[in-house]
């Protein structure tokens, strides 16, 4: 009888921690559908929230982008721009290494008339998507199931060789 009383409430807890933590991914992966389908005030709804919740929350797959990079996109979609730039500057203070995170802030900056800035963040987000998508094309675990014939790699002249005509 002292087991089941401690066993029901343990599972209790457990239960209570893990439906906690799936809230916040669960929200981040329908603000994320959200802004996917052109809705970004439903988005707002979901990332707002689960930023609060936890603001260091990444989603789990092998390019992990915060929370607070999808709100800001949001906020940016929404014309919310002094929002917009709050959070992305707070994304980059969280992780500098969040590629959407300069790409989405330097397009703020953009819009907003600081040029200079805007421009320096937007290369800054370009050039680690690009170079996270070279590191994935070469690392022989998930590259190669990425790119299995390589032909991403392959460079113009290797995909169409000068002697290679149309097929009749």
């Amino acid at each position: 009888m002292r087991f089941i009383r401690f066993i029901g409430p343990s599972v209790f807890l457990v239960s209570l921690v893990i439906s906690g933590c799936s809230t916040v991914g669960g929200d981040v992966q329908a603000g994320c559908n959200a802004l996917q389908t052109g809705r970004p005030n439903d988005a707002l709804g979901y990332l707002a929230p689960a930023a609060e919740v936890d603001p260091n929350y990444k989603i789990p797959y092998r390019v992990q982008i915060g929370v607070s990079s999808y709100l800001g996109r949001a906020y940016l979609e929404t014309g919310k721009d002094t929002e917009a730039r709050r959070i992305l500057e707070r994304a980059i203070q969280l992780d500098n290494d969040d590629p959407l995170a300069h790409l989405y802030l330097g397009i703020v900056l953009l819009k907003t008339g600081e040029r200079e800035r805007g421009r320096k963040e937007t290369e800054a987000g370009l050039r680690s998507i690009n170079d996270t998508l070279d590191y994935i094309q070469e690392d022989l675990v998930s590259g190669f199931r990425w790119d299995p014939n390589m032909q991403l790699a392959m460079t113009f002249e290797e995909r169409w060789p000068p002697n290679w005509t149309i097929p009749s």
